[in-house]
């Protein structure tokens, strides 16, 4: 039987009613958004409206805002199914998720949530094969064995940081990288993850003689200054149990490629800054916005808002 295409994965989204600094230089990030959603949908469209499957963190913040909502009301893919990860989850607590935008999402019939394991029947699998069979794990569940011994490809959809050498942040937690996850991944045939926002794919040994096929999908668009050099990917599951992958098209990206600071004369201008914004009434999730806006309506230097927008963007 021909190996088709039965599946896309994705992860961290991200989406923000305004740009990261690293994108602040897109004339319309909500059209900037919208092109990434279209290319998702597109691919979905290429392979016959195959479901998405989202491990995690379609927002940047929990209490995103009406218009940001609306917007994905309009713009997400179809057959869209998701868990939800800790930028999703009011004080990344599952137990609070009707307080969420996400949740608006699920009630408004955008995103299908999986909380329980969910089977998707699929003629690609061929005779005797019920379909794909997810098994959720949303952010702060802790990830159980396959004990389904149903006729179905088992994948393991979890929003949890795991790593490998070569994708990871510095010292990143030991009990996080992929050799520890063996057991927990045991009879699974795929197990996607989300959070690490850097893409792998890799095997994992759960047992002598079989392993699991972990991907891990890494960030949907750009963000930040470390990923000046990544190019976003999606992976595409194949009925043969292997993946595909397809590189998000990032060349209209407007990003902050390089800022100078060379012209900063002396600690006195920061200084100064430093001290405002010590009297500004901000919570930390929207603290990058209040100082963009603070230096648009301030006399600060030119010096010193590269300076800030260079420290910002890391």
């Amino acid at each position: 039987m021909e190996d088709k295409v039965v599946a896309i994965f994705c992860s961290d989204l991200h989406f923000s009613l305004t740009p990261p600094v690293f994108r602040s230089n897109e004339n319309d990030w909500f059209a900037a958004m919208k092109r990434s959603l279209n290319e998702l949908e597109k691919v979905q469209a290429k392979y016959g409206g195959v479901p998405i499957f989202c491990a995690g963190d379609i927002f940047d913040i929990w209490n995103s805002q009406p218009e940001l909502i609306n917007f994905l009301l309009q713009h997400l893919p179809p057959k869209f199914y998701c868990i939800p990860g800790q930028h999703d989850l009011p004080y990344h607590d599952y137990g609070s998720i009707a307080r969420s935008a996400y949740w608006t999402l699920v009630s408004a019939g955008a995103v299908e949530h999986l909380d329980s394991p969910t089977t998707v029947t699929m003629d690609s699998f061929g005779k005797g094969k019920r379909g794909l069979c997810i098994h959720p794990f949303s952010f702060g569940q802790t990830i159980k064995p396959n004990t389904d011994d149903a006729d179905s490809l088992h994948v393991c959809l979890a929003h949890q940081y795991v790593w490998t050498g070569g994708n990871s942040y510095l010292k990143a937690p030991p009990d996080a990288h992929v050799t520890n996850l063996g057991k927990c991944l045991k009879d699974y045939d795929i197990a996607v993850f989300g959070d690490n926002h850097i893409s792998f794919e890799t095997a994992v040994h759960t047992s002598a003689t079989s392993s699991t096929l972990l991907f891990n999908c890494g960030s949907f668009m750009r963000r930040a200054s470390d990923q000046i050099a990544y190019r976003p990917r999606i992976g595409l599951l194949t009925s043969g149990r292997q993946f595909i992958t397809h590189r998000m098209n990032i060349k209209r990206d407007m990003c902050l490629v390089k800022i100078e600071a060379s012209g900063l004369k002396s600690n006195d201008d920061i200084n100064e800054f430093v001290k405002a914004l010590e009297g500004l009434d901000s919570d930390d999730l929207d603290f990058v916005e209040v100082v963009k806006q603070y230096m648009k309506t301030k006399d600060v230097s030119q010096e010193v808002r590269v300076l800030i927008m260079r420290m910002m963007s890391t």
